[in-house]
């Protein structure tokens, strides 16, 4: 390990790691990524989303299930949306939501809803580990994964907590429109 990398604060490492990574990390991906304790990364971890909290700036950490990621600010995500890059197409977002929404569901219930390129959608949630298929019979039964609630900082894996969530998200996107709509 290089003396440089040494002497940079365990803080700014950690911080730069959930800046970089793009995604959540778990303590234990930091602790091996970074070398660093466990316990130390945790107290930091809380030290961190405590002082990103307080602050008046755009950024905050936050903690999703067993992971923490960086990420805009919930009330400027709308106003900075257009420079992100979206990893998951637009398309396969809504069938991840009506999965998520309606889970378990039974893919042949999707592919009425979608048509036939569901099963494309279908196969890039399950590269992204965002979903789990389970073969009941002839059917396949999809249900959301932790991984889901990670990618969409939801802090459950409970079903009914994430279709209130969801619930919650297009009421204030259906909000959003119609204030958009009133102004234009």
């Amino acid at each position: 390990m290089s003396r440089e990398f040494m002497e940079i604060k365990p803080e700014i490492l950690i911080e730069a790691a959930l800046f970089s990574a793009g995604r959540p990390l778990s303590v234990e991906e930091l602790s091996e990524g970074l070398k660093l304790s466990k316990n130390g990364i945790q107290k930091i971890l809380d030290n961190l989303i405590n002082t990103y909290s307080t602050n008046n700036g755009a950024i905050e950490i936050i903690r999703s299930g067993n992971n923490y990621s960086m990420q805009v600010k919930p009330q400027l995500a709308q106003h900075v949306r257009s420079f992100a890059q979206m990893e998951i197409p637009e398309k396969v977002l809504k069938t991840a939501a009506l999965i998520a929404y309606h889970q378990p569901i039974k893919q042949s219930d999707l592919q009425e809803m979608f048509g036939s390129k569901v099963y494309d959608h279908v196969k890039v949630l399950n590269e992204f580990g965002l979903i789990r298929k389970r073969q009941e019979g002839r059917t396949i039964v999809i249900t959301t994964t932790q991984q889901f609630s990670e990618y969409f900082g939801i802090d459950t894996t409970d079903r009914d907590k994430i279709k209130d969530w969801l619930a919650k998200k297009i009421r204030k996107l259906d909000k959003n429109a119609k204030k958009k709509m009133v102004k234009d």
